[in-house]
């Protein structure tokens, strides 16, 4: 049984018209019925229905029987058209099924022959329509699997991460500078990583800078490198983070913290792939792709002076937005697998009671996925049992209280 289906008849014989409506509503299906090619092309545009029975002898000109039928196939292919015309127009009943057509009857004999066709047609569109839903499905499913690189998971369920992954899978491959924003905690640094790891990079170094660790001075010769007697203790040339990355990428965290100056000279870097080391005069050329990554508002940044515009929008060819773990609270039960995974052997077996998960699943997670995997090896330590349970979870999470001091260590890479 296909039961009650929507079915747009199309035929400029009113007696016609009011036949087919009684034999199709006979078997429980609503019927649109209009007269002409142009009305049956607004109804389907308008509402696609699930058949279309349709006159092949329908009025002179411009949306005639057949080019009405190659029409309604370019609009949507996988609805099923059955046409009917005399038994003795054969050409056009062989050029309706040439066209697309599902099937052709004779008029004489459609009192018979429609509810027959019609049930067939519509279980065959039943059919196709399920495996098309099937197919896309899987895709998403295969879309929506953790991206692993090298000895990473990229946990992308959600259709906030979907969009990114796809995203992300565009922009590696390209040399475009990348940066990388979202709150603490919310995997910043593993999805520059993927940028690389996806890239034709992927053998050359990657090299990571955060750039709210070192002071300016320190900074500078970190990235730039330094000549012999350049400062007092040089007493041998250094080669900066530039130098080691080339060929490859270089990863510039919390870019929203170098002071100005530094971002001149970062700026130089991507705009003519050339620096000097400190206390040197010698130009190095280098080609390093730059994927950068912040949680600071660099626009309010700019606004005040802290921040190059030039720098800004050198650095955003492309920009990949990480949502906070509460807009992608789906993610949390395969994130709870992959982070138990990644604790090894010391955690092997640990899983979450039902109730647990609930009080992970309401939690707002201030602190992001770097708070989430804090809170699971707490727990794991506290749990006496291979089930993680509620008791085992800190108290302020079951109250929906933000954990001060709680965020600390790196989940799956996130920074």
């Amino acid at each position: 049984m296909v039961g009650a289906q929507d079915i747009l008849l199309a035929d400029d014989d009113p007696d016609a018209r009011e036949l087919f409506g009684m034999l199709l509503q006979a078997q429980g299906h609503r019927v649109r019925a209009v007269a002409d090619g142009a009305s049956c092309l607004r109804e389907f545009e308008s509402a696609p229905p699930d058949l279309v029975i349709l006159d092949l002898k329908m009025p002179p000109g411009i949306w005639g029987g057949l080019e009405t039928l190659r029409r309604l196939r370019d609009i949507d292919a996988s609805v099923p058209v059955v046409v009917v015309s005399n038994k003795a127009d054969v050409r056009r009943a062989v050029d309706s099924v040439r066209a697309g057509a599902y099937d052709f009857i004779d008029k004489s004999a459609a009192a018979e022959e429609l509810p027959v066709t019609v049930a067939n047609a519509l279980r065959l569109h039943q059919v196709e329509r399920r495996a098309r839903l099937l197919e896309e499905e899987n895709r998403m499913y295969r879309e929506s699997q953790a991206l692993e690189f090298a000895g990473c998971r990229l946990v992308a369920g959600s259709e906030p991460m979907r969009g990114l992954l796809r995203l992300l899978r565009r922009v590696a491959p390209t040399d475009a500078t990348v940066l990388v924003r979202g709150e603490t905690g919310t995997g910043k640094e593993l999805v520059a990583g993927a940028v690389h790891y996806l890239s034709p990079r992927r053998d050359r170094p990657l090299i990571r800078v955060n750039c709210a660790a070192l002071p300016e001075s320190l900074l500078e010769d970190e990235l730039f490198g330094h000549e012999k007697g350049a400062f007092t203790g040089a007493h041998a040339r250094r080669e900066g983070r530039f130098e080691l990355a080339d060929g490859g990428t270089i990863f510039l965290d919390e870019v929203g913290d170098m002071s100005l100056a530094t971002q001149a000279k970062v700026l130089r870097v991507l705009e003519q792939r050339e620096f000097e080391r400190v206390g040197g005069t010698r130009t190095i050329k280098v080609d390093v792709r730059i994927a950068a990554a912040t949680n600071k508002d660099l626009e309010d940044m700019i606004a005040n002076g802290q921040f190059r515009e030039d720098l800004y929008y050198r650095l955003r060819d492309v920009v990949l937005l990480l949502p906070p773990l509460r807009d992608r609270r789906e993610d949390i039960p395969e994130l709870v697998a992959a982070l138990f995974e990644e604790f090894g052997d010391s955690y092997a077996g640990r899983r979450l009671s039902p109730d647990a998960l609930a009080v992970l699943m309401r939690y707002d997670w201030p602190g992001n996925v770097r708070e989430l995997k804090s809170v699971l090896k707490n727990a794991c330590i506290m749990s006496e049992t291979a089930e993680v349970a509620v008791r085992d979870l800190p108290r302020e999470l079951a109250l929906g209280r933000p954990r001060h001091g709680s965020c600390e260590g790196t989940a799956l890479g996130p920074s």
